[in-house]
């Protein structure tokens, strides 16, 4: 073998070695200006999936430690303080996190959907609230069988659909329950929004008044429209 073969069979092996190198380390991730529109939205769609991806370990590891009691154990504090504790969560972010993630572990269909970008965050959290208020009827087959059709209609319908199609799946798994459940439905929602209503008020440094509050569908409705009345008599003043 002469020298230029020698030479040749050296690139060779060095250019090998590059491309290798450059297939182990992932590609630097462009500033979101240099993207191109086209991209820019196809950058979106994976991140989202990256975070949801991202979002579904999470949860599976706060379900596991919950299981276990590892907070309680280790850091003498249940799962929630933990959270609030660690300055990530407010209280009432941590309570909600940790039952998702529960949910979750108990309904392994809408967590392998997460894990595998199938459904995002908030379409899993609407499922699995959705299947705990299915009639206590429903055997395990037809649960499951309304989860697969939730999930599989995650491509078409958003959070707000979700919910909806939760009552009408069971008309469709169940036909003869459907009618008595929907009233139960309405009646244990209904309980629901009461036991969770709340409303308060303060006054910010300036004096002008912070509200902040859930109230039940009925007494929603009746507060909005005097707020509009209100806000319609100001406006007049205004105009005056």
């Amino acid at each position: 073998m002469n020298t230029a073969e020698e030479t040749a069979e050296l690139q060779l092996l060095i250019d090998g070695c590059i491309a290798a190198e450059l297939a182990a380390t992932p590609p630097a991730e462009l500033a979101p200006w240099q993207f191109s529109e086209a991209e820019l939205l196809a950058e979106l769609e994976r991140a989202r999936r990256v975070r949801d991806r991202h979002n579904a370990r999470w949860l599976a590891l706060l379900a596991e430690a919950e299981k276990r009691e590892a907070c309680l154990r280790r850091e003498s504090v249940p799962t929630t303080n933990w959270l609030v504790n660690h300055n990530s969560h407010s209280a009432r972010a941590a309570r909600n996190e940790v039952q998702l993630a529960n949910r979750l572990a108990a309904t392994p269909i809408i967590a392998d959907a997460l894990a595998t970008g199938r459904v995002s965050t908030e379409q899993a959290t609407v499922i699995v609230n959705g299947l705990g208020r299915l009639p206590e009827e429903l055997d395990s087959d037809q649960r499951q069988q309304i989860t697969h059709q939730l999930v599989g209609y995650a491509g078409e319908f958003g959070p707000s659909g979700l919910a909806r199609l939760v009552n009408r799946a069971v008309e469709v798994v169940a036909p003869e329950i459907a009618e008595d459940a929907d009233r139960r439905a309405v009646e244990r929602l209904d309980a629901q929004q009461r036991r969770d209503r709340y409303l308060t008020w303060r006054q910010d440094l300036d004096g002008a008044w912070i509200i902040n509050g859930k109230l039940p569908t009925l007494v929603g409705e009746q507060l909005t429209t005097l707020l509009r009345a209100l806000a319609g008599k100001h406006r007049q003043q205004v105009l005056l």
